[in-house]
């Protein structure tokens, strides 16, 4: 999987997420710099980062992208499951979803549809 930048994770969210309207700006400024990671191409990504707070590990899932046509194949799971991989290489002990001040963004979940 090739690593997004901002711009190309914009063109994927405005494909998977349309109503969210997320510019690269707001991915920029969400979901890349230090510590964070983008990782997927135009068929799904997942953006995510790793600190440590006294000695224990900490992910979170900032952002997760699929389209619409390529949903129910697997490829939310696999991004996923790359991420999990990689914290438990890292020695995380826990991976959290939405609650990564101050980069709040849902994690690939349109609002709409909650």
């Amino acid at each position: 999987r090739a690593d997004l930048t901002p711009d190309g994770l914009a063109a994927l969210c405005a494909g998977a997420l349309p109503a969210e309207a997320l510019t690269a700006g707001d991915l920029e400024a969400c979901c890349f710099g230090p510590a964070a990671e983008v990782i997927g191409d135009r068929d799904g990504a997942i953006a995510w980062l790793r600190r440590d707070f006294g000695g224990v590990g900490v992910g979170w899932i900032l952002l997760a992208a699929v389209p619409p046509e390529r949903r129910r194949r697997g490829v939310g799971r696999a991004l996923v499951e790359e991420v999990a991989t990689r914290c438990r290489a890292a020695g995380v002990s826990e991976i959290h979803t939405g609650n990564c001040a101050p980069r709040y963004v849902w994690p690939g979940v349109d609002l709409a549809q909650t």
